[in-house]
C-alpha cells in the first residue's frame, strides 16, 4: 500500500502571448536550467525599448533642472544688482527732487522702477525656491535617487521582468509530460498551464502501512524499496517523516 512520488511542476509564465518555440518533446528529460518554452518577444522588447528611451529623457530631464535653478540663481544675482542700482538712484533722486535738481516725474520714474525691480527680484527667487523643492532641497542631488527616476526605473524594471518571462527554463530535472497541448504559433495566456514537469531527483514514497507497524519507526530509520515492476531490484532510503 504505497506509491512511490515525484516533485511536479506545471509550466506556465505571469505574460501573455504568441507561442514561438517549444524545444523540448513528450518525455523528453531535460537538465535544471534547459529551455522549455518561449514566446514571441518582438513586443516586449519594443516596451522595453520605449521606457528605457522614457528613462535616458528623465536623467536629462532632471540634469536640466539642475542646471535651470543654478540660472535662476545667478538671474536672482543680477536682479538684486539691479535692485541695488535702482535704490541709490531712488536715494539720489529724493535728494535731488527737494532742489529742483530732477523734475518730480524723474523721481517717481525711479521710484516705480526700484518697486518693479523689487517684486521682479522676489518672483524669481520663488522661481528658484519652486525649483529646488523639485530637487528635493538639494541643488547637487544624485539624480538616480529621485522620485521621478525611481519611478522611470521601475517602469524598465517591469518591462525588462516580463520579457525575461517569455522564456521558461526548466526549474529543475525532469521529464517533461503533456508537451502536445502546446504548439507554436498558439495564444497562451498568463498563468495559463503549459505543460507538466516531474522531477526525476525529488522522488519519495508514500505508504500507509497499519499504526501497529509503526511502533517502532522513526525518522531516519533505513529502509528498503521494491517495486512491483522491478521485483529484482532493491533501494534504499530512509524515513522522512511520518505524519
Amino acid at each position: 500500500d504505497a506509491y512511490v512520488r515525484a516533485a511536479k511542476e506545471v509550466i506556465a509564465t505571469d505574460v501573455s502571448g504568441l507561442v514561438a518555440e517549444v524545444p523540448v518533446r513528450e518525455g523528453q528529460r531535460v537538465a535544471k536550467g534547459d529551455v522549455l518554452l518561449r514566446l514571441d518577444s518582438r513586443q516586449f522588447q519594443i516596451a522595453l525599448a520605449g521606457v528605457r528611451a522614457n528613462l535616458n529623457g528623465m536623467v536629462s530631464t532632471l540634469e536640466a533642472m539642475k542646471l535651470d535653478y543654478q540660472r535662476m540663481l545667478r538671474d536672482a544675482q543680477v536682479k538684486a544688482a539691479q535692485v541695488e542700482a535702482d535704490q541709490a538712484n531712488y536715494e539720489r533722486y529724493a535728494n535731488l527732487v527737494k532742489s529742483g535738481g530732477v523734475t518730480r516725474a524723474e523721481y517717481d520714474n525711479a521710484r516705480f522702477l526700484l518697486a518693479a525691480d523689487r517684486q521682479a527680484l522676489e518672483a524669481l527667487k520663488v522661481l528658484a525656491g519652486v525649483q529646488l523643492a523639485r530637487l528635493g532641497g538639494s541643488p547637487n542631488v544624485d539624480v538616480t535617487t529621485m522620485a521621478d527616476y525611481l519611478q522611470a526605473k521601475a517602469r524598465v524594471d517591469a518591462a525588462q521582468r516580463q520579457l525575461d518571462h517569455t522564456v521558461i527554463y526548466a526549474p529543475f530535472a525532469g521529464i517533461a509530460t503533456q508537451v502536445d497541448s502546446v504548439q507554436p504559433g498558439m495564444y497562451l495566456a498568463a498563468a495559463t498551464a503549459a505543460f507538466g514537469l516531474v522531477s526525476t531527483e525529488r522522488l519519495w514514497i508514500e505508504a500507509n502501512p497499519k499504526e501497529t507497524e509503526l511502533t517502532h519507526v522513526k525518522p531516519g530509520d533505513p529502509v528498503d524499496v521494491v517495486v512491483d515492476t522491478y521485483p529484482s531490484h532493491v533501494w534504499k532510503g530512509r524515513v522522512e517523516s511520518i505524519s
